[in-house]
């Protein structure tokens, strides 16, 4: 039985999507909202308006790890990505080549940043405006999705408060000179592995009705995936105050 949620994401016109990132998770994860927009649209429902933003243009690191192309080196991630799509699907997604540091009202942010200061930014701008939102990230073979909506569901940064401290960012996670370099760093597929969790996700949510769990944490050295239970965010809330430390 699916959980219910009392914030209904469907309506009568497109839903709104914001997508902030989209580098490694992030053009995955934007091929992954086309397919869901089409599956909606396909059963007579109005879909998604997808609004995706990155400031960031694509270099030769990104060129066989994320979805990009040598004639790509240069450009704008967002705007080459979304031009693609919309071309090739005669879909209007809207691409701003620029950070999100002001709430677009969407009804769900999806996060797709490589720097817990970009989260801090996100959260700071939005958390109390979307829906739901549901945030990717990823180490060198591991990553978490966690989707919340601060209501039964809790935000993703009550779950994972580290993740969303600046403080703990490291200059060593810098962007990579070159695809070898980029590949010393991560998976070569654990980006695409995240984005697939959180393309699941979307999809209990938007042809279901519901959740079954919140997300989840992975391993792909060990190929372990664990779900996370739903808990509320009065319940997340309680046991930080419990548990401080964790």
């Amino acid at each position: 039985m699916k959980h219910a949620t009392s914030k209904e994401l469907r309506c009568d016109y497109p839903v709104p999507v914001d997508l902030v990132g989209c580098g490694g998770t992030g053009s995955q994860m934007l091929n992954h909202l086309l397919n869901l927009h089409l599956a909606l649209r396909s059963r007579n429902q109005p879909g998604l308006c997808v609004r995706v933003f990155d400031p960031d243009t694509v270099s030769a690191a990104n060129i066989g790890r994320q979805r990009f192309y040598a004639g790509d080196r240069g450009r704008n991630k967002a705007v080459v990505s979304v031009n693609r799509i919309n071309l090739a699907c005669n879909v209007e997604f809207e691409a701003y080549p620029i950070q999100y540091d002001y709430p677009m009202h969407a009804a769900v942010v999806i996060s797709c940043v490589d720097s817990r200061r970009s989260r801090s930014d996100i959260i700071r701008c939005c958390s109390e405006r979307p829906t739901y939102h549901l945030d990717c990230g990823n180490g060198a073979d591991f990553g978490q999705v966690a989707i919340g909506n601060g209501n039964e569901i809790a935000w993703p940064q009550q779950r994972f408060p580290e993740l969303f401290d600046p403080r703990l960012d490291s200059e060593a996670d810098g962007p990579s000179c070159s695809l070898a370099e980029a590949l010393e760093k991560q998976n070569l597929y654990v980006n695409v592995f995240a984005a697939a969790l959180a393309a699941q996700l979307l999809e209990s949510l938007f042809l279901e009705g519901g959740l079954d769990y919140a997300g989840a944490v992975f391993n792909l050295k060990s190929f372990k995936t664990v779900p996370l239970p739903i808990v509320s965010a009065a319940e997340a809330k309680q046991r930080q105050k419990e548990n401080p430390e964790k």
